[in-house]
């Protein structure tokens, strides 16, 4: 088999994979009970997530910068030895380190987000409540 045919064949595979399950019929309606889609998410849920962002918040910052030292004291070495590799070494460590500043300033605010989300959510469904009471929905029927 030519690699064309292989690639062919792998893309028709991916294409294959890719599919949905099934599609609306064009109208934007569906039938009650056919979809298996579930947007609902809990309070508990969002938390569980935010939780998982602030475990790898901590990894990130513990294990993304553990080289860093080293990393430092190796580019200055190979910079006073007038080597043109110490340069590119501290420019790579530079970058690395805003990388993970980066990443774990994401993972925070993820975390944080997160875990306010649902609470800010379940807040809100009370006021929407507490604002259309029976008294008031009965009104706009009238």
């Amino acid at each position: 088999m030519s690699f064309d045919e292989e690639w062919g064949k792998a893309r028709a595979d991916a294409t294959a994979r890719m599919q949905l399950a099934s599609a609306d019929d064009g109208s934007g309606r569906s039938e009650p009970g056919t979809s298996a889609a579930d947007l609902s998410v809990s309070s508990q849920q969002l938390k569980g997530i935010g939780h998982e962002g602030y475990e790898l918040y901590v990894g990130l910052s513990t294990h993304g910068k553990h080289a860093s030292k080293t990393s430092d004291s190796a580019a200055s070495s190979l910079k006073a030895d007038g080597f043109a590799t110490g340069q590119a070494l501290a420019k790579a460590v530079d970058t690395w380190n805003s990388q993970v500043s980066t990443l774990t300033d994401a993972c925070a605010r993820i975390q944080t987000h997160l875990e306010g989300s649902g609470e800010a959510h379940h807040e809100h469904e009370k006021d929407v409540v507490a604002s259309l009471s029976v008294s008031k929905i009965d009104k706009h029927f009238r």
